[in-house]
């Protein structure tokens, strides 16, 4: 398996970030370079993920912060809240570096999401977990 060049039901926020479904069914998040993701900005994204999800109850994102974004923290609150609870049954959040580790550590640690969540360095491992995830919770 290798990262996804496949995107299903694309759809994006202003010129912040784009959400997609690849051929496993998992939904991708992937922001423009140094952006900043506020918690509305979060809630439109997880409306957005809705419609790109296939026909699962639940879906299994892909977080790629690759890219650097600034995520607020009312953006981080907002997706460990119950919010996504009754969408969302994994987040693999992916990163660069070992700065941007220790910050999606962190997110996992202090806000606790509800759902499985993991860092990865390399896609192909993030893609790996994410499907050994359970779709229904």
């Amino acid at each position: 398996m290798t990262e996804s060049q496949v995107r299903n039901n694309l759809r994006r926020l202003d010129n912040k970030a784009e959400i997609w479904s690849d051929e496993h069914g998992l939904s991708w998040l992937t922001f423009t370079p140094g952006v900043e993701i506020t918690g509305d900005d979060a809630a439109q994204l997880l409306e957005m993920a809705k419609i790109t999800a296939t026909d699962e109850e639940y879906f299994r994102v892909i977080i790629d912060l690759r890219t650097s974004p600034v995520i607020t923290d009312e953006a981080r609150k907002f997706a460990a809240s119950g919010a996504a609870t009754g969408y969302i049954s994994s987040f693999a959040i992916l990163v660069s570096d070992l700065p941007m580790r220790l910050v999606g550590n962190f997110f996992i640690r202090f806000h606790k999401p509800n759902q499985p969540t993991r860092v990865f360095e390399d896609a192909h491992q993030a893609v790996k977990w994410s499907l050994e995830q359970r779709v229904h919770k």
